[in-house]
């Protein structure tokens, strides 16, 4: 079984697996459709 991270978006609480929070950092609008206002998010700029 996979452990789920908790966290708040637009004071509601959710969960996401481990595997998918760099989706969610890096590559939101893969997330469409599953997560309201998805459209909306920016992947994280990068200082590498």
């Amino acid at each position: 079984m996979t452990p789920l991270i908790p966290l708040e978006y637009r004071g509601e609480r959710l969960w996401i697996c481990p595997q998918h929070l760099p989706v969610l950092i890096h590559d939101p609008a893969q997330l469409v459709g599953r997560l309201a206002g998805a459209e909306q998010l920016r992947p994280a700029e990068h200082h590498d």
